[in-house]
């Protein structure tokens, strides 16, 4: 019997294959099968790896070779944070492998993504999701999480991040004098990054489409939070890169209700130049993405600018 889904692929082709809504969908149906499910799976295209809407309570998710131990990951990380966040997480229904590729069947989360209710949120809703998610990352930071990617890993990955944020901000859209801004900003903060070696679990990639939300009695509130595949050990200062940049950047009042409800002091402009530093040598920085509302601004001359722009400081350094 021919396999639904290739033995082995480079970047470049899975990459191509991805874009395609049909790919996996043979893969899928099989599963389903398997596991005893009559829905049609419904693909969506988005993410790394294959993801399957099948039916109204369950989601299927199936991990390309290329994504080593990302199963792995994203089973050790629900299992731990299963009912311990004070908010939702998938739970896992099955886990299984097809042709070599690693699957796992996960619980729906009845909500929609943040981004898409953020135009019909008040500032009250962001000021009580952003408290909501700050309870919830406190939570999931004091767990000790057995089998996500190994302490000794932290090191290493900081270490390439640092070394090579000034590169990768020019090949992602910085010019010369950018470049060497960030440059600048890396070796000034640098040592701070290095230093903080207290790691604990994190979600490592918590942005707008990661964070679901409901409308309850005519207010917005945190229904769950999804895919932890990207999940790691760190600095849990790397962790509130995602929320303050893409949910609430520039809110001050959302921000700090974030990092009173963590158990943070409000932000002073040393933790302020700090964030943006993490922000330079996060996983998934894109220079001129991240910061192009900034960049379209032609007073915005500097990384200060960048800074007061997008984390307004609360407390005097």
């Amino acid at each position: 019997m021919n396999p639904l889904l290739p033995p082995a692929l480079t970047w470049s082709e899975y990459e191509t294959l991805f874009k395609d809504s049909s790919f996996g969908l043979e893969a899928a149906r099989a599963v389903l099968a398997r596991e005893g499910l009559p829905a049609a799976p419904e693909r969506v295209v988005a993410g790394t790896n294959l993801v399957f809407r099948a039916g109204d309570d369950r989601w299927l998710k199936i991990y390309a070779p290329l994504e080593a131990g990302a199963r792995a990951t994203e089973s050790a990380m629900l299992d731990a944070a299963a009912g311990r966040l004070g908010i939702a997480t998938p739970e896992i229904v099955s886990r299984g492998e097809i042709d070599g590729w690693d699957y796992l069947l996960l619980t729906h989360i009845d909500g929609v993504p943040f981004d898409k209710a953020r135009a019909s949120m008040s500032d009250r809703d962001r000021v009580a999701i952003a408290e909501e998610l700050g309870a919830a990352l406190r939570n999931l930071h004091g767990i000790d999480v057995a089998g996500i990617a190994p302490a000794s890993d932290w090191a290493s990955f900081l270490e390439e991040r640092i070394t090579g944020a000034p590169t990768r901000a020019r090949a992602h859209g910085a010019d010369e004098r950018w470049e060497g801004l960030v440059a600048e900003w890396i070796d000034r903060h640098a040592p701070e990054l290095r230093s903080m070696n207290t790691l604990v679990p994190l979600h490592a990639d918590l942005h707008f489409d990661h964070l679901l939300v409901v409308e309850r009695a005519g207010s917005w509130r945190v229904a769950g939070v999804i895919d932890f595949a990207d999940a790691r050990y760190g600095a849990a200062e790397y962790e509130l890169v995602n929320p303050i940049l893409w949910l609430f950047r520039g809110e001050r009042d959302a921000i700090a209700a974030m990092l009173s409800a963590y158990g943070d002091p409000p932000l002073d402009r040393e933790r302020a130049g700090r964030l943006i530093a993490w922000t330079l040598v996060h996983e998934f920085f894109r220079f001129g993405y991240w910061f192009r509302d900034e960049l379209a601004d032609a007073s915005v001359r500097s990384i200060d600018d960048v800074v007061a722009r997008v984390l307004p400081v609360m407390a005097q350094s």
